[in-house]
């Protein structure tokens, strides 16, 4: 056999076997997205029935599928803050704003990031930071006026 025939059967071997490796390392991404979704879900039903320990479990299962889940953060972060654990709250509407500003979708990332920092200026204000509540409600103010444009 040639050897340019012996390449051609090796580039195109090397190429059949890296589509078969993308197609399943993509049906893992898939599955965790969906079993993030699901986890979500479930979340946010206990967090509306006032279960929020068991909410705060679902989000953490669902960040840990999917880390850039915005929601998820957002939803754990209001469960901390009905539980009162304020710093933990102010922990993720930060990494909804520092994930948003650095990537968020366009359609709505100024709504998100409006959100996340209104409740984080809650969060502050409940621990006592006015300063740091004032900011973030002015920071949601123009957020809210740039998304309404």
């Amino acid at each position: 056999m040639k050897t340019s025939t012996k390449i051609e059967i090796f580039v195109a071997a090397a190429i059949v076997v890296g589509i078969a490796a993308f197609a399943v390392i993509d049906n893992r991404r898939t599955k965790s997205n969906e079993e993030a979704q699901e986890e979500l879900f479930r979340g946010v039903q206990f967090y509306e029935q006032g279960d929020y320990d068991s909410a705060i479990a679902c989000f953490d299962e669902a960040i840990r599928s999917e880390v850039d889940m915005s929601s998820a953060y957002l939803y754990r972060g209001d469960a901390y803050f009905n539980t009162g654990d304020f710093d933990k709250a102010i922990q993720d509407y930060t990494h909804v704003i520092r994930r948003e500003s650095a990537q968020g979708a366009p359609w709505n990332k100024e709504q998100t990031m409006a959100q996340a920092y209104r409740k984080r200026g809650a969060a502050y204000e409940k621990r006592g930071d006015t300063e740091r509540a004032q900011a973030d409600f002015q920071q949601a103010k123009e957020l809210d006026a740039t998304a309404g444009e």
